[in-house]
């Protein structure tokens, strides 16, 4: 039986890294894998219980926030390292911070340090480069989500392209459960433009909120749908949304398990942001066969299908407001067996993509 330790380097809640974690988990083949999995929350609270659901299977360490409290984290990560004889390390993260986590497991004689990038920006820039000989010392195995973040991060050394990949039975088009949800949130006979993500600089909601105001001047029917895995939108976005008239069409969601089925109301799907890794949300839109307008800032990989336009971010919120409409009247049904197809040939079904995780975890890959 070989003992795996998956690491998370961010809070274990409702962000793209923990889903993934998850998905991967939820489908991997387990029988001879002895899985354990590190987590925190955003400041110390209690973890809620429905996001560890469904990593039954798994031990869990709980440990205080690498950020809130390093220390606290080193201490109970060196704790746990010692006391367990863990074959294979799987550290998630951005940047080249991880060597933390790839120093203890060294000195605990950790044999496979796998290092696991999904963005192609962090926070602490300068303390990630100059942690770059520490990081290529200790690292055994490099993983990626896009073959852009992985030459960000890791330049020149060698790094397996791994797919955040996704449930794509899941999030299939359903009309039934389309009319439900519309009807549910008082969006039926109007034009729904959605949105993921967490409420941070990255995922750009204030060009958002301007591209949703520019299409309210266009259709006075339009509705803004916000999912995100924040408790709340900034003071500064609520501010902007009662400054431009737009209290009555913002529906905000947080922290919802049913995202799947949310996406099928959406009318269309707007994705404007400054950088990512690769982008779980503009995977999860197409897999339902929803229209995507998304920033070129996002890796090009996160197109899989013809249901995904890309603009620049300097050509302004009217002209996405524009595309927005019209992208959306593209007669490809939503209901299209080919975007499913598309999105397994392009490497997105998490079936195949578990097994081969498995197999690296063994060895194999």
């Amino acid at each position: 039986m070989k003992k795996i330790l998956i690491i998370n380097t961010v809070p274990f809640t409702y962000n793209g890294i923990s889903q993934v974690i998850i998905n991967y988990f939820s489908l991997m083949p387990k029988d001879d894998l002895d899985i354990s999995i590190v987590a925190f929350s955003v400041k110390n609270e209690e973890i809620p219980v429905e996001v560890l659901e469904p990593l039954k299977g798994a031990t869990i360490f709980k440990v205080p926030n690498r950020k809130v409290n390093v220390i606290g984290y080193i201490k109970k990560l060196n704790k746990i390292m010692r006391e367990n004889n863990f074959d294979l390390v799987h550290i998630n993260g951005n940047s080249n911070t991880m060597s933390l986590e790839l120093i203890l497991a060294k000195m605990h004689n950790i044999p496979e340090r796998i290092t696991h990038v999904h963005n192609i920006s962090c926070q602490h820039k300068i303390l990630s480069m100059l942690l770059t000989p520490v990081f290529n010392l200790y690292c055994t195995k490099r993983l990626a989500c896009s073959q852009l973040a992985g030459e960000r991060l890791f330049k020149e050394k060698p790094f397996i392209v791994f797919n955040n990949a996704i449930d794509l039975k899941k999030y299939r088009f359903n009309s039934e459960v389309r009319q439900k949800y519309r009807k549910e949130l008082n969006l039926e006979n109007k034009f729904v433009m959605g949105h993921i993500g967490l409420v941070n600089e990255q995922k750009n909601h204030s060009f958002l909120l301007d591209v949703f105001y520019e299409t309210t001047k266009l259709r006075d029917d339009a509705m803004l749908l916000l999912i995100s895995g924040s408790m709340d939108l900034t003071q500064e976005l609520k501010t902007k949304i009662k400054r431009l008239g737009l209290t009555e069409k913002v529906i905000f969601m947080s922290k919802r398990k049913d995202v799947h089925k949310l996406l099928q109301a959406m009318d269309v799907f707007v994705f404007p942001s400054k950088y990512e890794g690769l982008g779980l949300a503009l995977i999860e839109a197409q897999a339902s066969g929803l229209p995507c307008i998304a920033a070129d800032t996002v890796p090009k990989e996160a197109k899989a299908t013809s249901i995904v336009k890309f603009l620049s971010l300097d050509s302004g919120p009217e002209n996405w407001a524009k595309e927005c409409i019209s992208f959306s009247k593209q007669s490809v049904p939503r209901c299209n067996a080919q975007v499913t197809d598309l999105l397994t040939e392009a490497g997105y079904s998490i079936e195949d993509n578990a097994e081969i995780l498995y197999y690296i975890y063994k060895g194999k890959k």
